[in-house]
């Protein structure tokens, strides 16, 4: 809706005339139109700021979880006894997803971890290869989510047609951080506080208050500075997982995951293979342009696929979505950055913009031949 057709809902009787409205006297500005520095500059200048892996909180023990390599692997710990043995293990925990362990000091329970014998069992889904499977993906069955004109009708016109395949492959977050979480579980079982760098610090909440199964109002967050999100933070499963081993050890636990924990179950860019075809016409103008997206991760291939700032009339867009598995999530612009670059190449390999002679002049069409209104 347009904001005309808004207003019209609008009953504006009550509102006062604008004349008699008394404004701030701009002297009285204390914001705006002033140039002023980022309140954390000082912090973290001076190293003071605080980070979720620089909380202590009394009686904190810590946690450490063993997650399966290959996404969709179930657990089997075989040597339980042993670890549980060993010294600073207070607890052992089963999750679905792997197998963790409270110790008493990090040194302790990092050295538990290593020395955990783990048989996983690898699902269907689970046995994906992401290389083999990326270059076998077919546009077969895609689902037109966005179509202006007539695709087909436009390319059986053109009088040159072009094809063209590019694929990206999974993206790790690589933050500089690493994913970590402080969770104080009250005697009762009935509170909890957290500690965490997040970028939903709402949905952490309401995963701790899932995981102890109490309201979420029985939650205390207390959001920290973050070393570096780009969309991995927004995921809130760290929360829940730190919940998980403080409700087993009743206290206070600091989940930190290790560098090889983020790295193999992370949640990644997903990979895609964009299938394109654009059609010209005897003028060199671009008057179709068909696109297709094969991968996983559902609407996060979706964004920057689309061509609105080129004058193109007949335009489709088509998703087939294929899950593996593998976890995938937002990393720095989403989708833009592997389908901006799979449409602006492609925009220079059928407008001969790429083709200059050795004196740097272009021999064909520039991008600039077909800019719209922007």
């Amino acid at each position: 809706m347009s904001y005309g057709e808004i207003v019209e809902f609008g009953d504006f009787a009550a509102l006062p005339e604008a004349s008699t409205l008394k404004l701030k006297d701009p002297a009285e500005f204390k914001l705006v139109g002033k140039e002023l520095p980022r309140y954390d500059i000082p912090s973290k200048t001076d190293g003071s700021a605080l980070y979720a892996i620089d909380v202590q909180v009394p009686g904190m023990r810590y946690g450490f979880i063993n997650r399966a390599s290959v996404h969709g692997s179930k657990p089997t710990l075989t040597n339980e006894s042993e670890i549980r043995a060993m010294d600073g293990v207070e607890a052992v925990v089963v999750l679905d997803h792997g197998v963790g362990l409270v110790s008493a000091t990090f040194e302790s329970g990092l050295a538990a971890k290593q020395a955990m014998k783990i048989d996983w069992e690898l699902s269907d889904t689970a046995r994906h290869n992401s290389t083999e499977d990326l270059y076998a993906y077919t546009p077969d069955g895609a689902e037109i989510l966005d179509e202006e004109g007539n695709t087909d009708q436009a390319m059986r016109a053109a009088r040159t047609a072009y094809e063209a395949t590019f694929t990206n492959t999974y993206v790790y977050h690589a933050q500089m951080e690493p994913l970590n979480a402080v969770v104080s579980v009250a005697e009762d079982g009935q509170s909890a506080e957290l500690w965490i760098g997040s970028q939903a610090p709402d949905a952490a909440k309401a995963a701790v208050a899932e995981t102890l199964g109490i309201d979420e109002a029985n939650v205390q967050v207390n959001q920290l500075f973050l070393g570096g999100g780009l969309g991995r933070r927004t995921l809130p499963g760290y929360a829940a997982e730190s919940a998980a081993l403080a409700k087993q050890a009743k206290g206070a636990v600091k989940l930190i995951w290790t560098r090889e924990d983020d790295v193999s179950y992370g949640a990644f860019r997903p990979q895609v293979k964009h299938f394109l075809k654009a059609g010209v016409d005897a003028g060199g103008q671009l008057v179709a342009w068909d696109h297709v997206a094969v991968g996983p991760g559902d609407g996060l291939s979706n964004s920057g696929a689309g061509i609105s700032h080129y004058d193109v009339q007949n335009v489709r867009f088509s998703r087939k979505n294929i899950a593996h598995g593998v976890r995938t999530k937002h990393w720095r612009a989403v989708g833009h950055g592997p389908h901006k670059y799979a449409v602006e190449t492609f925009i220079d390999q059928t407008t001969g913009f790429k083709n200059l002679d050795h004196a740097g002049q272009n021999t064909g069409f520039s991008k600039a031949d077909y800019l719209g209104k922007f």
